[in-house]
């Protein structure tokens, strides 16, 4: 269960790193949710692999690669990555005790879902057999024909090639990491987000005062350099 944590930090950070350059490189102020750029980043990240099963084998090369652009965004933009981070931290940070015991509970939940057996009959009938074509081959014409489900191609199949990671454990908990999204979504939306309001009114307040004066949330366009 423990063992696919690795799995769930890789994937999210670089889908949150792929939200937040959405966000910059089209000029858009980041929203006030400090988790949403990962919806974005988990569609870009998908987009990416549907396009490299286009040119071959998706491998641990095409993983390097996805790692390589992020850190060319992370340098590029660090400034911007940085005020972003940091309002994420400072949330983590500024948790009561309890907020921490539900959030880590509802993650050991997802992580012993995740590790159970699976309940979708489709796994051993086609999914595990389309992740090794995608693997060693990429996209190979004809197959299809043969067995019309494994012409299916889908972004879900490709994106969860890029992530069987060597020295790893076998990974295809992508729905549990969206689920834990989700759930970090909602969490920051109906729990931190009314609390750092209601924090911002209060001009001693150390957190309003590193918002205000980063201006990350209202005035992001103001930061953005000439593309």
């Amino acid at each position: 269960m423990l063992a696919i944590i690795p799995n769930f930090l890789i994937f999210l950070v670089l889908a949150y790193v792929y939200g937040v350059l959405l966000f910059i490189v089209f000029k858009q102020a980041l929203p006030k949710n400090l988790i949403l750029p990962v919806f974005p980043g988990i569609a870009i990240l998908g987009i990416f692999s549907q396009w490299f099963l286009l040119g071959g084998a998706i491998n641990f090369f095409v993983f390097l690669v996805l790692v390589f652009g992020a850190f060319i965004a992370i340098w590029r933009y660090f400034f911007y990555y940085q005020t972003h981070f940091s309002n994420l931290l400072a949330w983590f940070k500024s948790m009561p005790i309890w907020q921490i015991i539900l959030l880590l509970s509802f993650l050991l939940l997802v992580l012993y879902q995740s590790a159970l057996p699976t309940q979708i009959h489709d796994m051993a009938t086609y999914y595990l057999q389309t992740l090794q074509w995608m693997q060693k081959y990429g996209v190979v014409y004809g197959l299809g024909n043969l067995y019309p489900a494994l012409g299916l191609g889908s972004a879900w199949h490709s994106l969860l090639s890029i992530f069987q990671l060597p020295g790893l454990m076998p990974f295809y908990a992508i729905n549990a990491c969206l689920v834990f999204a989700v759930f970090l979504f909602l969490f920051f939306t109906f729990l931190a987000e009314p609390n750092m309001k209601e924090k911002t009114e209060n001009p001693s307040n150390k957190l309003q005062s590193f918002l205000y004066k980063t201006n990350a949330q209202d005035g992001f366009l103001k930061l953005l350099p000439a593309l």
